[in-house]
């Protein structure tokens, strides 16, 4: 939607780590087929600025936010502090970290694999694009 260039670095940096860590098993939550928390916060970050979000999302980017701060040993602002969620709201967290995984799933196939890369060799070659200038 265009706001991808505003996300912080350190959200960004951040994910790769997450993707690590639960992988590793070092981080509680779900896994398997789902988004880690800093993708669902990038979502919600992105997506409140193309417009904006309903009080239940706010709560729930809220919650992750409190959640990642804390993490990192942070003091969140008690008007804005979101400990907990309802049971609720875990459900919608669930489902939109297992929709951003399967978008990221659909996102990897469009790309061409490795070892069609490397078969097909450079595309400038065949196009002709570098011949010397007569």
């Amino acid at each position: 939607m265009g706001w991808a260039d505003t996300i912080p670095k350190w959200m960004r940096d951040e994910v790769p780590i997450e993707r690590m860590a639960r992988l590793a098993g070092t981080l509680k939550g779900k896994s398997g087929e789902y988004a880690t928390d800093i993708e669902a916060t990038i979502y919600l970050y992105t997506a409140s600025l193309a417009a904006p979000i309903d009080r239940q999302w706010a709560d729930i980017y809220l919650y992750l936010c409190t959640k990642y701060e804390k993490r990192l040993g942070k003091q969140v602002p008690n008007e804005i502090r979101k400990e907990t969620i309802s049971e609720y709201d875990e459900r919608e967290l669930n489902e939109l970290k297992h929709w951003i995984y399967n978008q990221q799933v659909k996102a990897r196939k469009r790309l061409p694999s490795r070892k069609e890369e490397k078969t097909e060799g450079p595309q400038y070659k065949q196009e002709g694009l570098f011949e010397e200038q007569k």
